[in-house]
């Protein structure tokens, strides 16, 4: 079965439980885990609004759905967790963005497959990278490393990596 790849973000409140809280809600919804990268910290944009910055991430899973279902599942989670949109680039309790659906190109007012963005986002294909460094974008056939080499610095510059999270330790270890 071919992966399914869903970028997560987070700048409001306690970033990373917010996450943490969103992917646990993920079994809820059929969406099982297969590997999740670490955490990725990167400036809020666009940049000079005083936002938080981010964490970031991606996670590889599996579902048995279809992609328009995928996404109005990823909305009811970021619903759960608390988000409500309002203005474009507005800070959020939680993001949550499917990038690759199992190597589909589609082009819909609702849904594009792979999302458009993320060749250009550093706390998108850092992530990616680190989960799925054989990553091909089905739409180019360009790697994973092609799309890396042409980020500009203002997009690698501010990355830092601040480690593993998952899975989530409730006993208060470091992990």
């Amino acid at each position: 079965m071919s992966p399914v790849y869903i970028a997560f973000g987070s700048n409001l409140s306690n970033s990373k439980l917010n996450i943490m809280n969103a992917l646990l809600l993920f079994d809820g919804y059929s969406i099982t885990i297969k590997r999740v990268s670490g955490l990725w910290k990167s400036p809020a944009w666009p940049s000079g609004l005083g936002y938080p910055d981010y964490l970031n991430g991606v996670v590889e899973v599996q579902c048995e759905t279809d992609p328009h279902r995928l996404l109005h599942n990823l909305h009811e989670i970021e619903q759960r967790i608390g988000r409500v949109r309002t203005i474009k680039n507005a800070p959020r309790l939680i993001d949550l963005d499917i990038i690759d659906f199992k190597g589909i190109v589609m082009e819909e007012r609702k849904l594009i497959l792979p999302h458009p963005r993320m060749y250009q986002r550093g706390f998108v294909l850092f992530p990616l990278l680190e989960i799925a460094p054989d990553w091909v974008d089905p739409k180019s056939q360009l790697s994973i490393m092609s799309f890396m080499e042409k980020l500009p610095f203002k997009e690698v510059k501010d990355m830092v990596y601040k480690g593993k999270f998952w899975p989530p330790d409730y006993m208060g270890e470091k992990g």
